[in-house]
């Protein structure tokens, strides 16, 4: 049964929102469709940052939903033990979601952001979910309803979440559509800019993402400057998602293009590079430098729990045989 995890903070001082009646449209939609017992929804207010810690460690939910306010790029606002609106930034969250992860991978599989101005936290959470939607402007509230609901009817239906991200958006252009009606074949001009944003780990590109825990997904593309004036040099490799300690990594004849994979599985994450032979070796301003070929070397890296910073890592292993 996938667990839907209903989170959502309207603290005193804020504008009020009509958080009841989204609720009660995701489980009057989730009740109707045909899937309906796969689904469990579970719902918690007032949120504190503490409750969500809780309720993500407790639940365990696939599909986690926030509705309440965002605050730009700094975070969104929750609440204290006193209902009073707090400001929880955007790498408080990211970090939680990375250690969520980290802890129970693929688990939680989408973040559905529904609140105004959450884009910048979708930006920096989907390094570690899958999936997460959030938006760039302001949203009224039944708009906010309606893609919900749209979003929901779709995942009762059974489809993806990406297809069910489209269903919504279907959605809210046709509600769009009646408030500011457009010509045949038209854009809806500044109302596009509504639509929430649906954020794939794909979409960051190969230096931070993975798609499949089966699979090897990331790659992160390092050019090794020619021997010999780097011989014995330090050699800072630039990695943007994860923490790595060397280990026993073998000298390495002139240079190479370093590949650094990642693979999960239902434990851990290991990572291990393999410098492959390759034909020509460009430095860090694209001008070519080696043709020869290098050797094939393998190692395996100590694993450290990533946390989606980018990282500088100076080491020493660049050493002519």
């Amino acid at each position: 049964m996938d667990k839907i995890l209903f989170l959502s903070s309207n603290p005193n001082g804020t504008n009020h929102l009509a958080l009841e009646k989204e609720l009660k449209t995701i489980r009057e939609t989730l009740q109707l469709s045909d899937n309906r017992d796969k689904f469990y929804l579970e719902s918690r207010g007032d949120l504190t940052f503490e409750d969500l810690q809780s309720y993500l460690l407790q639940i365990k939910p696939r599909i986690l939903h926030f509705s309440g306010h965002g605050s730009g790029e700094t975070g969104i606002i929750l609440s204290n033990d006193q209902d009073e609106a707090v400001q929880v930034s955007t790498d408080a969250l990211a970090d939680l979601f990375s250690l969520f992860n980290n802890q129970f991978p693929e688990r939680l599989e989408c973040v559905f952001l529904n609140a105004c101005y959450t884009k910048f936290q979708a930006d920096e959470i989907v390094k570690h979910i899958k999936y997460v939607i959030g938006t760039n402007k302001k949203i009224e509230d039944q708009l906010a309803i309606d893609f919900s609901q749209g979003f929901y009817k779709g995942l009762g239906a059974g489809i993806s979440i990406e297809a069910a991200y489209q269903l919504a958006v279907n959605a809210l252009e046709g509600q769009l559509s009646q408030l500011n009606p457009t010509p045949t074949g038209s854009p809806l001009n500044s109302e596009e800019s509504l639509i929430p944003l649906l954020r794939k780990r794909a979409d960051l590109g190969i230096e931070s993402a993975y798609l499949d825990p089966q699979e090897y997904t990331g790659r992160i593309w390092t050019w090794i400057r020619p021997e010999p004036e780097n011989s014995g040099k330090k050699h800072l490799i630039i990695i943007n998602w994860g923490r790595y300690q060397w280990q026993d990594i073998k000298d390495l004849p002139w240079g190479g293009l370093l590949l650094v994979y990642y693979k999960r599985n239902q434990d851990s994450i290991t990572r291990f590079v393999s410098v492959k032979p390759v034909k020509n070796i460009y430095d860090y301003d694209g001008v070519e430098k080696i043709t020869e070929k290098t050797t094939i070397v393998n190692s395996y890296l100590n694993v450290l729990p990533p946390h989606g910073r980018q990282e500088i890592i100076e080491d020493s292993w660049i050493q002519r045989n």
